[in-house]
C-alpha cells in the first residue's frame, strides 16, 4: 500500500504551516505560481544534449568494435606460438580484459539506447504505476523477467530486446577467452631423408658365404638371424628415428617405397594335395609325404610338408646361377589334426590345406610411426614386377665377378645375390615335413626337420596323452599368412642395412614426407568462434543503437533517468492522486499538459511534458 503521512496530506490540501508555497493550491498568488511554473516546467533536450547522446550510443559501439579488432590481432599473434614463450599470468589477464572492455563499451551504448527507448514508450502509450516501475528498472534482471512474462510484453518488445542484449553482454568475458586455447602442437609436414632398403647396394660378402671356388654357398649368419627373428616373432626390428624434427617430436610418421622380393601365393585345392595329380601347370603337387617310405600302416599320417627348388641339396661346387627355375615354396598341411581324433583323417573327416608360392621382385609401401620413442611399422605390396630366379643375374655377373672379391658388382648382381639369400632363408624355415606316428602319439620327420611350428602360422602342441598340429594363419588363409609374414621380414633388413652395405657406400636412405606432431603445446586461435560471438553482439547492439537514436530524434524527452528528470516529469496532480489512493489501475502517460490549464490550475501558454492521465 502506498501511504502518505499527515504532513504530506496537509501539504497537498493547503499551504504548509511554515508558510511555504503549495504548488497545487488554486489560491496561490499568481507571481509565485508563475515563478514555480517556470522552474518546474521541463525544458526539452537541447541539440547539444542530443548529440552527446548520439555520441554515447555510436561511440560506445565503435569503441567496442575497435577493441574486438584488437582482441583478434592479439589472439592471431599468439596462435601457433609455443605456450612456454610467454607468461601465462599476463596472457590470461589479457584474454579476460579484452571482452571486459568490449562489454563496458557496448554497455554504454545499450544503456543510453534503453533510456531513450523507455522515455519514448512511456510518451506514446499509457501505463499503470506498476508497469512504469518495471519499465524504468528494465536494466535489472527481476524487473526484466516480470516485464517479459506480463501482458504488456507485446507492446514493449523492443525494450525487452535491448534490455536482454544489455544483460547478455556479461557473457562476453565467459565465452571469448575460450577461443584461444592451449593444445598440442599442430601436425606439420616436412621432407627429409629416412632409412630405406636397397638390395642393389648390399655387399655380397656380407650377404652370403662362399665356398672355396668363390661360388655362392648359403646366406650369411647375419642374414639368417634377421629373417629368423622377424619370421618367428612377426615383429621386425626397428631402426633409429630420422634426423631433424622427428627426434624431439611427440609423434612422427612417414611413408616410403622400396623394392624387395615378395611372395605371390595361390591356394591349392584339397584334390591336388597328396595324390600326385597335376594341377594343370605341369607342377607335381605331392606335398604331403609319401607314407610308403615309412612302411606305412594305419598309424602313420602325414600332417605337414613343404617343398621348394631353393633347398641346398645341390653340391657346393655346382654353380646355382645356371638354374632357370623360378624360386618357389609349396606347403600343405592338415589343420586341427589331433585336436579331436588323430585317426579322423582315415575317414576323410579333415580337409588338407595348401598353398603354392613363387618369389617376385616387388614394390612395397611401408608406413612407420614413432610415438614416445616406440616404433610401429607396416608394409604392403604395391605391385609385383617380375618373378625371381637365378637367371636374374645376367652375363654370369654373379659367377665370374666373385673371383675379385674386392670389386663392386653391378646393382643387378647385388640384388640377385641378396634376393636369393632372402628367399632361401625364408624357405629354410618351412622346408621339411611332419608325420604323426600313432603307436607313440608323436610327430616324426623324414630326415627333413622343419621349423614351421616356430612361426606364427603353425603350432605343435602336446597334452598328457596326445599331440596335435594346427594352422594358425589369420582366418585359416595360408596363402595370405605366408605373404604377410614374408612382407614383414623384408623390413628387418632396414635396421641392419649399415652392416650389409658396401663399406664404401652409405646406408640406403630415401626422401619421404614426414608428418610431425611436436612435443610442446601451443596456442590455438579459433577465429570463427570469436567472430561468431562478437558478430552476434555487434548485430544486437547495432539494432538497439538505431532504435535508440530513432526514439531520441522522433520526440523530445529527458536524456537520462535521474532524480531531476523524474521529479520534473511527475509534478502533476494525476500522479499524486494515484499515489495517495494507491491506484494501480490509473493509467498515466508522459505527454504535454493541457494548453489551457497547467498543473497549478492557472491559465498557461507554456506546454510541458509530465506524467498525467491521457485525454
Amino acid at each position: 500500500m502506498r501511504t502518505v503521512d499527515d504532513s504530506h496530506q496537509g501539504f497537498l490540501d493547503q499551504e504548509g504551516s511554515d508558510g511555504e508555497y503549495d504548488p497545487y493550491k488554486p489560491e496561490a498568488e499568481s507571481k509565485a505560481s508563475s515563478d514555480l511554473q517556470q522552474y518546474s516546467t521541463f525544458r526539452p533536450s537541447s541539440s547539444g544534449s542530443n548529440w552527446l547522446s548520439i555520441l554515447a550510443i555510436v561511440g560506445g559501439l565503435l569503441a567496442g568494435i575497435g577493441v574486438m579488432i584488437g582482441n583478434h590481432i592479439f589472439f592471431a599473434f599468439l596462435s601457433g606460438k609455443r605456450s612456454n614463450m610467454y607468461s601465462q599470468f599476463w596472457i590470461t589477464t589479457a584474454k579476460n580484459a579484452f571482452p571486459q572492455v568490449v562489454q563496458v563499451a557496448l554497455g554504454v551504448s545499450m544503456s543510453c539506447s534503453l533510456t531513450h527507448a523507455v522515455w519514448y514508450h512511456v510518451g506514446h502509450r499509457s501505463h499503470t504505476l506498476p508497469e512504469l516501475d518495471r519499465l524504468f528498472k528494465l536494466s535489472s534482471l527481476p524487473s526484466l523477467l516480470r516485464a517479459t512474462f506480463s501482458y504488456q510484453v507485446f507492446f514493449i518488445l523492443p525494450l525487452i530486446v535491448i534490455a536482454v542484449t544489455n544483460l547478455s553482454l556479461a557473457l562476453l568475458p565467459v565465452f571469448v577467452p575460450g577461443t584461444l586455447t592451449i593444445e598440442s602442437g599442430t601436425v606439420t609436414s616436412t621432407t627429409g631423408q629416412v632409412p630405406s632398403l636397397d638390395l642393389s647396394s648390399m655387399y655380397p660378402l656380407s650377404v652370403a658365404n662362399m665356398n672355396t671356388f668363390l661360388n655362392y654357398l648359403e646366406p650369411s649368419s647375419l642374414f639368417k638371424q634377421a629373417i629368423y627373428v622377424a619370421a618367428t616373432t612377426n615383429v621386425a626390428p626397428g631402426w633409429h628415428v630420422p634426423e631433424g624434427d622427428c627426434i624431439s617430436a611427440l609423434s612422427c610418421s612417414y611413408t616410403f617405397n622400396y623394392t624387395a622380393p615378395a611372395l605371390r601365393c595361390t591356394d591349392l585345392s584339397p584334390d591336388n594335395i597328396g595324390n600326385g595329380t597335376d594341377s594343370g601347370n605341369g607342377t607335381n603337387l605331392e606335398v604331403l609325404i609319401d607314407l610308403n617310405q615309412w612302411n606305412a600302416t594305419a598309424n602313420f599320417v602325414g600332417t605337414y610338408n613343404a617343398t621348394s627348388n631353393l633347398n641346398r641339396t645341390v653340391a657346393p661346387f655346382v654353380n646355382i646361377w645356371e638354374d632357370t627355375s623360378i624360386y618357389d615354396l609349396t606347403i600343405a598341411c592338415i589343420p586341427h589334426f589331433g585336436l579331436y581324433n588323430p585317426l579322423a583323417l582315415q575317414g576323410s573327416e579333415l580337409t588338407p590345406v595348401g598353398s603354392t608360392c613363387t618369389f617376385w621382385n616387388a614394390t612395397y609401401s611401408a608406413t612407420t610411426t614413432f610415438v614416445n620413442n616406440t616404433q610401429t611399422t607396416s608394409s604392403q605390396i604395391l605391385s609385383y614386377n617380375s618373378p625371381l630366379s637365378p637367371s636374374n643375374c645376367t652375363l654370369d655377373a654373379c659367377a665370374t665377378s666373385w673371383v675379385d672379391s674386392g670389386s663392386i658388382l653391378s646393382p643387378d648382381a647385388n640384388f640377385a645375390i641378396a634376393s636369393h639369400a632372402m628367399a632361401e632363408t625364408f624357405v629354410d624355415l618351412f622346408f621339411g615335413n611332419l608325420t604323426f606316428y600313432g603307436h607313440t602319439g608323436t610327430f616324426l620327420d623324414a630326415g627333413e626337420t622343419t621349423s614351421a611350428q616356430f612361426t606364427p602360422l603353425f603350432s605343435v602342441n602336446s597334452t598328457l596323452d596326445q599331440w596335435s598340429f594346427d594352422l594358425n594363419a589369420p582366418s585359416g588363409n595360408l596363402s595370405q599368412g605366408l605373404t604377410d609374414l614374408f612382407t614383414n621380414t623384408t623390413l628387418a633388413f632396414i635396421s641392419i642395412a649399415s652392416n650389409l652395405t658396401y663399406p664404401s657406400l652409405s646406408p640406403p636412405t630415401t626422401l619421404a614426407e614426414m608428418q610431425i606432431l611436436p612435443s610442446y603445446n601451443q596456442y590455438h586461435y579459433i577465429v570463427w568462434k570469436l567472430w561468431l560471438i562478437y558478430g552476434l553482439a555487434i548485430l544486437a547492439v547495432s539494432i538497439g543503437a538505431v532504435y535508440g537514436i530513432w526514439c531520441m530524434r522522433v520526440d523530445n524527452h529527458p536524456d537520462d533517468i535521474n532524480f531531476s528528470a523524474m521529479v520534473a516529469a511527475t509534478r502533476h496532480t494525476n500522479v499524486d492522486s494515484a499515489l495517495i489512493k494507491d491506484d494501480d489501475a490509473m493509467r498515466l502517460q508522459y505527454c504535454a499538459e493541457d494548453t489551457a490549464v497547467d498543473a497549478f490550475g492557472k491559465k498557461s501558454t507554456t506546454r510541458r511534458k509530465v506524467f498525467r492521465m491521457p485525454n
